[in-house]
């Protein structure tokens, strides 16, 4: 494989996940392959040791992380694919037979049909390194440990996908049984990320106590797990498109609003006191170095000011359990059923439609690229089916006030954290466009 150059931040990553006992790392890196300019110190005590050379070890016998095109016969081959932007997205250990990344690939496009079906025709004859940016080896000892660590069996396989990148980043682990993926082992590796991930394990244990006859959730396969979890795969045999909103989307939410809804007043909402924190925050002077557009960042905080304090937040409301990312790439669709996995931002006592809102808005900006007429357009055809117009009469809901403060509860919580990134992917800015439109349409109804 041709010789690139390699990501601090990758490098740091790989420490986190392999190297869990040492206090820093040091890199060899005579040939200047890694990317950002960082002078890297020695550390005092246990560091994971990474040799970037291209031309063999050159004595460093001591690495524990080989980059290099020598074969090392004391470490686990991995090939790796990047990311876009050079970074790494999945780790697959050389002598996996199964594409098992794909589990970890939900989309329908052409582009992806045509990529699934290159990688499960390059796995199936042995040449899977194929598909990889690069190789890298990893001293055997290390490797044992992440399967002791994260009780991996030894008649299972596992690759990783290391997350994308911000505050809520974390490393999951697909793991197979050489034929199908069974589980998913998500390792959080910030403060924020251990939150979310906790949050999911008790959302689902909750979850778990009811029977569904058309949703369909992961199970918490050990709940004696501190730090991490480990999830059943909840994908089914079959799957049909569940890129637009259907009568089965709507029917599972209707069996979650059946056993969680409740009246609160808009102030005693789960999320409400978040919105308030978000908002005095927004208040303060920020920098922004990340590439948001100042004019547009401004707009969006000022008419989500003036959207917030035309709310009556002791008007009471439907509330109920929310997935809160309810969108395309979070669930599997059959005929019968819905499986919706990532319950990492779930909460309960949030306003009813939240999550119909949200898949409508997240799909057609991030799949279907649509502006926001168009997606206007789309709240207005969902909501005149008859099973939602039921939810609305069922349980007394206003429409348009729920649609309000879903703009304000979901803008608040994503506009501080896209202030708060170092990096913004491009599709952060697809959303502060539609984001801007959607305000400046409903701060202008009377």
């Amino acid at each position: 494989m041709r010789p690139v150059t390699i990501q601090y931040s990758d490098l740091q990553l790989l420490h986190d996940l392999f190297c869990r006992t040492a206090d820093g790392f040091d890199v060899f890196d005579p040939q200047k392959r890694l990317n950002e300019n960082i002078k890297l110190k020695h550390r005092e005590g246990p560091a994971c040791q990474f040799n970037l050379s291209a031309k063999g070890f050159n004595g460093q016998s001591t690495m524990k992380f080989y980059f290099g095109r020598n074969r090392w016969t004391k470490g686990k081959k991995f090939i790796y694919i990047n990311n876009p932007d050079g970074t790494m997205r999945w780790l697959i250990p050389a002598a996996n037979h199964e594409p098992s990344h794909l589990a970890l690939y939900n989309a329908e496009s052409l582009k992806a049909r045509i990529y699934k079906t290159v990688s499960r025709l390059l796995f199936s004859i042995g040449l899977g390194e194929w598909l990889g940016t690069s190789a890298f080896y990893v001293e055997q000892n290390l490797e044992k440990d992440v399967k002791t660590i994260y009780r991996i069996h030894d008649d299972e396989q596992y690759v990783v996908f290391t997350g994308t990148r911000g505050n809520n980043r974390k490393v999951v682990l697909a793991i197979s049984n050489g034929t199908k993926v069974t589980h998913f082992i998500k390792i959080p590796i910030s403060k924020k990320s251990q939150e979310l991930v906790e949050n999911e394990t008790n959302m689902l244990k909750q979850l778990s106590k009811y029977d569904f006859t058309t949703l369909s959730i992961p199970r918490v396969a050990d709940s004696r797990i501190k730090a991490y979890t480990r999830l059943t795969n909840v994908k089914p045999a079959t799957t049909i498109p569940a890129q637009r909103i259907s009568d089965i989307h709507i029917r599972a939410l209707t069996e979650i609003y059946s056993f969680s809804h409740e009246r609160k007043a808009i102030a005693e909402c789960a999320a409400w006191a978040t919105v308030v924190k978000n908002m005095e925050w927004m208040q303060r002077e920020h920098e922004l170095t990340n590439g948001l557009n100042e004019f547009k960042t401004r707009r969006v905080i000022h008419l989500l000011n003036k959207l917030y304090f035309a709310l009556n937040t002791g008007e009471a409301i439907p509330v109920s359990i929310s997935h809160g990312d309810f969108t395309p790439w979070n669930m599997y669709c059959d005929e019968k059923r819905l499986y919706v996995y990532d319950w990492e931002l779930s909460e309960n006592g949030i306003p009813m439609l939240f999550d119909l809102y949200h898949f409508i808005f997240q799909s057609q900006v991030m799949v279907h690229r649509q502006n926001y007429p168009n997606i206007r357009q789309s709240i207005k055809d969902t909501f005149k089916k008859h099973n939602v117009q039921r939810l609305i009469n069922k349980y007394r809901i206003d429409a348009d006030l729920h649609y309000q403060l879903y703009l304000m509860f979901n803008i608040s919580y994503y506009m501080r954290l896209y202030i708060e990134e170092n990096e913004l992917l491009t599709q952060s800015h697809w959303m502060v466009d539609a984001w801007m439109d959607a305000l400046e349409d409903v701060n202008t109804v009377k």
